[in-house]
């Protein structure tokens, strides 16, 4: 089975924590000296370098699985996950499903930007929610979060620009990339027995924002 299994650890100061001053201005910190992914820009009034931060974040997040990783992956159950329109397994690492939530709840802050569709709407921004929730909760980091006191606004204000303990991402997507097609560790797909529409369809509707498919 050919899935990550170690990833290496690395220590990464988070960034974002709001700033106070006295003549009442609030802003926030910034570094695009950074190393990949924290010299990017990821909200703020929606701009193409923003959408292109995020499409280079989460990407091709889904790969082509084959029928032993599947099998090995979920037992039994596996056939209920065969993708109809594609052939053979989609799946993805649950990190870039995570990152895609938060761009959802992102866009929704600008319904004018990004408007609703029919897969995109309240029901998935609930179910969006519920899953940050639950792998907030199942992580459960416990690192210190302190406050500070800001006499602008005559109280304390947490400080979240603390150093973590975090997984490579850089390795994760390293390795989703090599999953992709004509990376060399893709697996091709098995189409038997699926039409040519139900595939064109199924591919149309998989194309990344690039207009390519992924896997």
């Amino acid at each position: 089975m050919r899935l990550p299994t170690l990833v290496p650890l690395e220590l990464r100061r988070f960034t974002g924590t709001p700033k106070f001053e006295v003549h009442g201005e609030t802003w926030r910190t910034f570094n695009d000296s950074a190393a990949w992914p924290e010299n990017h820009r990821y909200v703020g009034t929606p701009s193409q370098a923003i959408d292109d931060a995020w499409n280079e974040l989460i990407g091709c997040r889904y790969i082509s699985l084959s029928e032993e990783e599947a099998a090995d992956t979920w037992g039994a159950r596996h056939a209920n996950y065969r993708d109809e329109g594609l052939g053979g397994y989609t799946a993805g690492l649950d990190v870039f499903h995570t990152l895609h939530c938060v761009n959802a709840l992102r866009k929704s802050l600008y319904p004018d930007f990004y408007p609703e569709t029919r897969l995109h709407g309240t029901v998935h921004l609930e179910h969006c929610i519920d899953v940050l929730r639950q792998e907030v909760q199942c992580y459960g980091s416990t690192t210190l979060i302190p406050s500070q006191y800001f006499p602008a606004i005559e109280q304390n204000y947490i400080d979240s620009d603390q150093q973590h303990v975090c997984r490579s991402l850089t390795t994760l997507r390293e390795w989703t990339n090599r999953r992709r097609i004509h990376g060399d560790l893709y697996v091709k797909r098995n189409t038997s027995g699926i039409d040519e529409t139900t595939l064109q369809r199924a591919i149309k509707y998989n194309l990344d924002s690039n207009g390519e498919l992924c896997s």
